[in-house]
C-alpha cells in the first residue's frame, strides 16, 4: 500500500510516459524504421509494468497489443495497422444516452485554442462552430481498447476483430512476462 502523495506522482510519471509514446509514435507513422520500433516496445513494456496510481493504472491490454506489434514490424509491414488509430477525429464512447469521454472534447477544444492563437484560455469566453461527421467503430480501429473489452455491452463489437486483438494482446503481454522490451 502507498500513500497519496505517492499514487499521486505514478500518475503523473504514466501520464507522461503516454505523452512520449504518442508523440514518437507519430514520429514512427511519419518515419518508420526498426531502430524506433524497438524503442516504441520498449516504451510499451515499461507502461504495461507501472504500478497502479492515485486514479487508476496502465492500460495494459492495450501496451500489451502494442508491444506484439512492435516487437514483430518490419519495414516491408509498413503503419497502417497504426495509423487507424491516429485517424481523423476523435475516439468517443457513449454509455446508456450519455457521453463517457467528455474528457476527449475538453481536450481537443483547448488543443484547438492554443493552435489557433485566441489569447488566453483560462476565463474567457469563445463561439464555438461546430461540424459533426460521426463514424462507428468497430474493434479493429478502436482506440478505446481495453480490459472492458468483450465484457460489457458494446454495440460496435465485432467478435472476430476484438478476439485478433485479444490474441495480439496475449501474445505482448508474454512477450513483457519473458523480459522483451528491456
Amino acid at each position: 500500500m502507498s500513500d497519496a502523495l505517492t499514487d499521486i506522482r505514478r500518475d503523473e510519471e504514466r501520464a507522461e510516459l503516454l505523452r512520449c509514446i504518442y508523440r514518437l509514435e507519430r514520429e514512427f507513422l511519419a518515419a518508420p524504421d526498426r531502430e524506433k520500433a524497438g524503442e516504441l516496445e520498449r516504451l510499451w513494456a515499461a507502461y504495461a509494468r507501472q504500478p497502479h496510481g492515485y486514479w487508476g493504472g496502465p492500460n495494459s491490454v492495450k501496451a500489451y497489443e502494442r508491444v506484439a506489434y512492435f516487437h514483430d514490424w518490419q519495414p516491408e509491414d509498413g503503419t497502417r495497422w497504426l495509423a487507424e488509430f491516429y485517424g481523423e477525429g476523435i475516439a468517443v464512447r457513449t454509455g446508456a444516452s450519455f457521453l463517457m469521454d467528455r474528457d476527449v472534447f475538453e481536450e481537443m477544444f483547448a488543443r484547438i485554442v492554443f493552435e489557433q492563437k485566441c489569447g488566453p484560455f483560462a476565463h474567457s469566453v469563445f463561439r464555438v462552430k461546430v461540424k459533426m461527421e460521426v463514424e462507428r467503430l468497430t474493434c479493429r480501429s478502436c482506440p478505446k481498447f481495453s480490459e472492458l473489452c468483450g465484457t460489457v455491452a458494446c454495440y460496435s463489437k465485432v467478435e472476430r476483430e476484438l478476439e485478433e486483438r485479444w490474441r495480439k494482446a496475449d501474445y505482448g503481454r508474454a512477450l513483457v512476462e519473458h523480459g522483451a522490451g528491456g
